[in-house]
């Protein structure tokens, strides 16, 4: 028994190749367009009056329509934040932090950005509060009647 090779090409007509070639770059296309549809935002708070970097602020993207959460970071203890995977679009950047006015501001990710600055300005701080409440005369506690002595006024003359 003898084994022979089969040695045959596969050939292709022009116009078949060329039908081939065309689907393969719409291929390499579509894929490297749909990996490209998400970027970063990255960059730096600071305080506006100290100009320092201020950690541990919440930054966030919400859609402008109706204010809904996209994403959102932290700063870093430099100040630094980074938001990934952001689809192009306008969105509304958020910044806060305690003791500071929000930082609101309109942005549109058409690409990578990763050089924002924002600063916070301080805000009004309360200087002092009093919380005051009296215990009533009277109080049930279950089935007991409780007096409160130290309520009862008690007037001398």
């Amino acid at each position: 028994m003898e084994m022979r090779k089969l040695d045959k090409k596969i050939k292709f007509s022009g116009n078949l190749k060329k039908r081939f070639f065309l689907l393969f770059v719409a291929f390499l296309t579509l894929s490297g367009m749909a990996s490209a549809q998400e970027w970063k935002v990255s960059g730096i708070v600071r305080d506006a009056k100290s100009g320092e970097a201020m950690p541990f602020v919440n930054v966030g993207l919400m859609r402008p329509a109706d204010t809904v959460f996209v994403r959102g970071a932290a700063t870093d203890l430099s100040g630094h934040f980074e938001i990934t995977g952001v689809k192009p679009g306008t969105y509304l950047l958020q910044a806060s932090f305690v003791g500071y006015q929000t930082h609101l501001e309109q942005l549109e990710v058409l690409a990578q950005l990763d050089k924002l600055e924002l600063t916070l300005t301080p805000g009004t701080l309360l200087e002092e509060v009093k919380i005051v409440a009296e215990r009533p005369l009277y109080a049930m506690d279950g089935e007991k009647n409780m007096y409160n002595a130290k309520e009862e006024k008690i007037y001398v003359s």
